[in-house]
């Protein structure tokens, strides 16, 4: 697989820190962002093959930010990952990403193979996209 320009998103330090380790350490450019507003800011500077992002966050959550994606960035693939809410089960918040624009999705916690194995599909879908 050739490397992907992948931003991050995640409020909290340590996942984000984890995810785009296990990213860059496979040979993938990775940005990182701690909520949707700076993932937006990011988009607008720079190409992103990909955007993995959390969907409980402050300021704008990631079912907002996948919204805005596919309306702005609709080349961006994405793949939406949650440890689920206070008020709804992991499930249920995945599902609603998927429906908004998710191409895929990860229950927290995943293992870096996990991880690894969604950004295969979504690239190798990505390579075949019209």
């Amino acid at each position: 697989m050739k490397p992907l320009s992948i931003l991050v998103v995640d409020d909290h330090p340590i996942m984000q820190e984890v995810v785009c380790q296990i990213l860059e350490d496979v040979g993938h450019n990775v940005g990182c962002a701690g909520n949707g507003r700076e993932a937006l800011r990011k988009l607008s500077c720079a190409h992103f093959d990909l955007l993995v992002t959390d969907i409980v966050m402050p300021e704008m959550d990631g079912i907002e930010l996948i919204g805005e994606v596919g309306r702005r960035f609709p080349q961006t693939r994405i793949i939406a990952m949650s440890g689920g809410a206070e008020r709804f089960p992991i499930k249920d918040v995945l599902s609603i990403a998927r429906r908004a624009g998710a191409g895929a999705v990860l229950d927290k916690p995943f293992t870096p193979q996990q991880l690894l194995e969604s950004v295969g599909e979504i690239s190798r879908f990505n390579a075949y996209a019209v």
